[in-house]
């Protein structure tokens, strides 16, 4: 029981740290932001039932374009870490949001069959959608780890990122809801 009540007392300490961390003016507002971007509407789980059953995409190609997604998220990083680290945070902010906008309304070309029509096949529109949807997302939630983990305390670091991360998740289910 003594051990129990030490970890209990553990977790609470650290509760209270990361709650004070995440509350400091520092990072409340970048992550209040980052919550009102990720939550704008978009049509994420509408694509895919489009993918499905207009352009009667199958699992491997579900698959292969899930897997180019996530391997470019890790190319956002990485032209984040090399390219965009030393810029202000407002400009990749701005420019990313403006990114983030003229991808969503590409989009619609896939759905209006005008890609098509152009000659791109639908699976090479659709990867080439998730890899730029993909870094540009990255490229966007980079800014916002560097503040929380400028502003983390010690021993809390994965708790407070994994706050940050479901901050991030819960806009994005919000979006995809109201999509």
């Amino acid at each position: 029981e003594d051990v129990r009540q030490a970890q209990c007392a553990d977790i609470c300490y650290k509760l209270k740290r990361v709650t004070r961390t995440l509350t400091s003016t520092a990072l409340l507002r970048p992550c209040v932001f980052i919550f009102l971007l990720c939550s704008m509407p978009n049509c994420g789980n509408t694509l895919s039932a489009f993918f499905q059953t207009a352009l009667e995409f199958s699992p491997v190609q579900f698959a292969i374009v899930d897997v180019i997604g996530h391997l470019a998220h890790g190319a956002g990083a990485a032209l984040y870490k090399h390219k965009l680290r030393e810029l202000p945070y407002k400009v990749i902010f701005k420019w990313g949001i403006v990114a983030s906008i003229v991808l969503q309304a590409l989009q619609l070309l896939m759905i209006t069959r005008v890609s098509a029509n152009a000659g791109i096949p639908d699976l090479a529109f659709a990867i080439l959608e998730a890899i730029s949807g993909s870094i540009v997302g990255q490229v966007l939630i980079m800014p916002i780890c560097v503040i929380a983990a400028t502003r983390c305390p010690g021993g809390v670091e994965g708790t407070l990122y994994s706050a940050v991360m479901a901050i991030t998740n819960l806009g994005s289910i919000v979006g995809m809801t109201s999509g």
